[in-house]
């Protein structure tokens, strides 16, 4: 297994020096990212390297990089060096560093019609949106300006949903609509400055919030996730029952070993989603029981490391083995 990750490894840093994307997704900035954590973990300067010439590229690329791209991809780029700032993997001050970014994203949303982007893309757009007023002094014209622009933005994307919005997926997915939508309101009800606007919101779909039990338990897991973010943020009693219900009728056994096949492995739709969803629960009273040697030993015998091809369109952090590499690492250093 060493020997075929070491080999993998290869193909992302080579495919990361030569590819004109820079999302976090599938880009630059997720393989930088991918780098940085794997320096960290397995304390490499090899990795640590690979990580900071990586950054040193997108700083060259990214001017223009982002004059042409979607207000998603620079929504993820955004997120992504905010995040680096965070982990001191790059030292500056963010305001800074994203004020133009800030100004640039402004001048698109306006002009975006969100009917025609995913939910799932308009959520992490919402969600640069609140990093990027967190960061900024209260009262002050750049955080004014953003509250606008997210109040602008959540209100247009809660007119797009109908019902069908809040149904569950035919298999496991972070894309599945309704725990994404709790997230981002819980995300937006932290900050503060709507509120009054967000209980509204609450009062409208906690029916049918509160009337789900998905059928995958992979599913329940992510609506459990949201859930005790929505809790967290409001602290309503209302969501007890459920996050209760949700706890008790998750079975890991039953996710790992019949609800994901050997190929489903990735972040974005697979193991190692599910890890990270575990283990963010571990630390709340909702903690699901689970032993770790099963999601590792599913890891390792997927049939995705059996192809010494490993297409680049399978690199991703999200949506491919960058992302795997990275959760089976952690899995090792946390039960070392």
């Amino acid at each position: 297994m060493e020997v075929i990750l070491e080999l993998i490894n290869e193909r992302i840093a080579k495919h990361a020096s030569v590819t004109r994307l820079l999302n976090f997704e599938n880009g630059k900035l997720g393989f930088c990212f991918y780098f940085f954590e794997l320096a960290t973990i397995e304390k490499s300067p090899k990795h640590l390297k690979l990580a900071t010439n990586l950054f040193e590229q997108i700083r060259r690329e990214l001017p223009a990089y982002s004059a042409n791209n979607f207000v998603y991809e620079l929504a993820q780029i955004g997120i992504a060096i905010d995040l680096f700032v965070k982990r001191d993997y790059i030292h500056a001050d963010i305001n800074r560093l994203l004020e133009d970014f800030d100004d640039l994203i402004f001048k698109k949303l306006l002009v975006l019609d969100l009917a025609n982007i995913k939910p799932f893309e308009t959520v992490i757009i919402l969600y640069y949106l609140c990093i990027r007023i967190e960061k900024q002094k209260k009262e002050s014209d750049a955080c004014f300006i953003l509250e606008e622009l997210c109040i602008l933005t959540f209100n247009n994307f809660y007119q797009t949903i109908d019902s069908s919005f809040f149904d569950e997926p035919l298999s496991f997915s972070l894309t599945y609509q309704l725990p994404l939508f709790i997230f981002i309101l819980s995300k937006l009800y932290g900050l503060g400055f709507y509120n009054y606007r967000f209980d509204a919101i609450i009062k409208e779909v906690s029916g049918l919030i509160l009337s789900r039990l998905p059928v995958l338990h992979s599913n329940r897991l992510y609506l459990l996730w949201s859930l005790t973010k929505l809790k967290e943020a409001t602290n309503s009693i209302i969501w007890d029952e459920q996050i209760e219900i949700l706890t008790q009728h998750i079975n890991c056994e039953k996710i790992i070993f019949e609800e994901l096949r050997s190929k489903n492995i990735a972040i974005r739709d697979g193991l190692a989603g599910v890890y990270l969803l575990l283990n963010e629960l571990s630390s709340t009273i909702n903690k699901i029981q689970f032993d770790v040697n099963w999601i590792k030993e599913k890891l390792k015998d997927s049939e995705l490391w059996k192809n010494n091809r490993w297409a680049t369109s399978n690199l991703g952090l999200v949506n491919g083995l960058s992302g795997v590499i990275l959760v089976y690492s952690l899995i090792k250093t946390n039960n070392q």
